[in-house]
């Protein structure tokens, strides 16, 4: 009699993007409490947190917590002189980090997170330092022109600390969720462990693995779908795919072109590719950035596109609840334009042409029937398309250039 199948237990190491919440009462964000709390009803899953993401997302709060105090300094003292009140004494530095970092840490207990500290004595810091020198990866370039420049020493140690907390682990799945792909893939190059590895952009990617494995009640069998999911709803050599035989990519482009060929009027969150949160920085949106509609509306018009919509679709993420016997997904799909400002800004001392990356993002839902031997998709659905509210209009510097396929420079040819 076969015996009955079990899902691994998980160790799961998360990095700052995961964790971040752009609202303030939040020390770790909702969606990820959430997530979390949804792969611990399917198996066991020990959430760890390096000490460095730790310490980051404790400077977050901090940099929130001086930010008001400063501007509570400035009411305080318009107060003292309209009303001759005393004020009291503002909280000092030191005390914001120390509450700061206190209510990370008990939001951290009570969702069970474990805090991994730094290994400073296991650290090859002759090795670090050669890395940070030659920008080996997760080490790089920052989002600059200054060649002199480097970036990536919170992530190498976030790196450090897994290698050595995952190579005391023996058994079940070693899992990383972090939104910076360069990240991720370094630590499929540099991690070794007895265990399964295994890395996702997000955590609903963990979870949607896990409802899968839950369905299909076959690692081999998930693994085989997981593989090819992908490609069969996105892939721009094959006409078959589902995103241009079934009208998706059309439908977006038709949709969303007027739209795309002008700046987001807001930018409420970071797009999904690439996958690297909090990394570029957007554009403020133009009704802040602007002091009345007049100007708003003047800069609005001011930008034309360039180049052709690009499309990229993140990871497919299974959607379990579903009551019949298909299999039901959501892949987001980025859509991503080059825009040219058709004139300098006044003061502008330089002759090449502002240009900005205007993206959006699109939930789309999808299903279809898998072949349980063959693992080969059929008889496939678009079901519902959901814009969210992820617009950007991003600093198009080379990085990001690079990653959407434009021109590294500004003015080049960017029509294919």
């Amino acid at each position: 009699m076969a015996s009955k199948f079990k899902l691994p237990a998980y160790t799961v190491y998360i990095d700052t993007s995961v964790a971040y919440s752009r609202k303030p009462s939040e020390a770790i964000s909702r969606k990820l409490c959430q997530w979390i709390e949804r792969s611990r009803s399917h198996t066991s899953v020990d959430v760890r947190v390096p000490d460095v993401v730790v310490e980051e997302l404790a400077y977050q709060q901090f940099a929130i917590a001086q930010a008001a105090t400063l501007n509570l300094k400035k009411n305080s003292q318009t107060l003292k002189e309209v009303c001759a009140l005393e004020i009291p004494p503002l909280p000092t530095e030191t005390a914001l980090k120390e509450s700061a970092r206190a209510v990370l840490l008990k939001t951290l207990d009570q969702l069970s997170l474990s805090r991994i500290a730094t290994p400073v004595e296991q650290i090859d810091w002759v090795n670090v330092i050669r890395d940070s020198c030659w920008r080996t990866p997760p080490f790089e370039k920052p989002q600059s022109a200054d060649d002199l420049a480097e970036k990536g020493f919170r992530d190498k140690i976030v790196l450090e600390t897994i290698k050595a907390d995952a190579s005391t682990i023996s058994s079940g799945v070693i899992a990383f969720v972090s939104g910076d792909s360069l990240l991720r893939s370094t630590f499929r190059k540099d991690v070794e462990a007895v265990c399964q590895l295994e890395d996702y952009s997000g955590f609903d990617g963990l979870v949607g693995h896990l409802d899968l494995l839950a369905k299909t009640k076959s690692e081999e069998f998930a693994s085989a779908v997981m593989a090819k999911a992908a490609s069969v709803f996105y892939d721009p050599n094959d006409a078959d795919c589902i995103a241009i035989s079934c009208g998706v990519v059309t439908h977006l482009i038709n949709q969303h072109s007027e739209e795309m060929a002008h700046p987001s009027m807001f930018s409420a969150g970071m797009p999904k590719y690439p996958a690297s949160p909090g990394q570029p920085a957007a554009h403020p949106g133009f009704w802040s950035a602007t002091s009345s509609t007049t100007d708003w509306v003047q800069e609005y018009n001011r930008w034309i596109p360039v180049s052709p919509i690009k499309l990229f679709a993140s990871m497919p993420v299974f959607q379990p609840a579903k009551q019949d016997d298909r299999y039901h997904w959501i892949s987001t799909i980025t859509l991503a334009q080059l825009l040219r400002r058709t004139e300098p800004r006044r003061g502008q001392g330089y002759a090449l042409p502002e240009e900005r990356i205007r993206t959006k993002d699109v939930d789309v839902e999808w299903s279809c029937r898998i072949d349980g031997s063959s693992a080969e998709f059929s008889d496939v659905s678009v079901d519902a398309y959901h814009p969210t509210i992820r617009d950007a209009f991003l600093e198009a510097d080379w990085r990001l250039r690079t990653a959407y396929g434009f021109p590294l420079f500004p003015g080049a040819d960017a029509s294919t």
